[in-house]
């Protein structure tokens, strides 16, 4: 299980996003620019944060061995660079 990358940073909880929450994305995702900003909203079902494609659903990045855990996504409030 994956809850920190390999600085030490602690990936971000999806039970700790709320719409609002800031968020921030590592290099990994081509539809963002890498350490960008995002504000987390919501559909009225899924948490997602907008990208150059339209949006990018937060639960396409839960770990497999943790539903929680979200893989190369920090909140704001957790992290350092």
């Amino acid at each position: 299980m994956a809850i920190r990358d390999i600085q030490g940073r602690p990936y971000a909880r999806l039970g700790a996003l709320v719409p609002g929450a800031v968020v921030i994305v590592d290099g990994d995702f081509t539809c963002m620019a890498a350490w960008s900003k995002r504000i987390v909203c919501t559909d009225g079902t899924d948490l997602f944060i907008p990208c150059k494609s339209g949006h990018h659903t937060l639960d396409g990045q839960l770990d497999f061995e943790d539903d929680d855990i979200l893989i190369g996504i920090y909140h704001e409030k957790d992290f350092t660079r």
